[in-house]
């Protein structure tokens, strides 16, 4: 939930605000791509702070050190989020969706030799990290750097303008989606969380 409502506010419907200009200059993209890293910095050493109360409210020790770490994919993501809008006014959706089956297929291969050389946890959030930093590599050998780093204010308020509406949405959406799962995962245990969890996403693939 934290880390998913963190992504949200990330992007804040920017990168839509990007895909629906009818004209996009190298100055929206540097500008976009300036205030969502600035936010995932600041995002990150939020959830950095809040680790310990959160990892107190479901009595988990463990999770302050996991979330700490989990959350640098907040910062990973934000890096390829311009690039993915660049490919989505290009119509060109065959290129994130090999990236995507790409990154499932080497972090889950990850995961399962983790898993089996007894990391425990850890092999779920090293699968995240690696998934992600492969996701927003991809994106970057797709698109290439941008082509200036320059933050327009006025470029900002016509993007934040349309986007702060999705930004909305898709906090609530997050929150909803993911809010059985905090008292799941608080009032029982994390088998049965892990259980409701796979059941959940496998019922959403179908």
């Amino acid at each position: 939930l934290f880390v998913s409502i963190s992504t949200a506010v990330v992007d804040s419907g920017m990168s839509k605000a990007l895909v629906q200009k009818a004209q996009v200059t190298e100055i929206d993209y540097s500008t976009v791509f300036i205030f969502n890293l600035i936010t995932s910095v600041m995002l990150y050493l939020v959830l950095w702070l809040l680790a310990p109360f959160i990892a107190k409210f479901y009595h988990e020790p463990q999770l302050v050190k996991i979330l700490r770490v989990l959350s640098i994919v907040v910062i990973v993501g934000a890096f390829g989020i311009t690039q993915s809008a660049k490919l989505t006014r290009a119509m060109n959706f065959k290129t994130p969706a090999m990236i995507s089956i790409t990154s499932v297929l080497i972090s889950g291969s990850l995961a399962i030799i983790l898993a089996v050389n007894n990391f425990g946890v850890w092999a779920l959030v090293f699968q995240q990290l690696i998934s992600a930093l492969i996701i927003t590599v991809g994106l970057y050998l797709s698109c290439g750097v941008l082509k200036t780093y320059r933050f327009s204010v006025k470029s900002f308020a016509l993007s934040f303008n349309f986007g702060w509406k999705i930004l909305i949405a898709g906090i609530y959406g997050q929150f909803f989606e993911n809010i059985y799962s905090v008292f799941i995962g608080k009032f029982h245990s994390a088998t049965t969380l892990g259980y409701y969890s796979r059941a959940n996403r496998m019922a959403h693939m179908s």
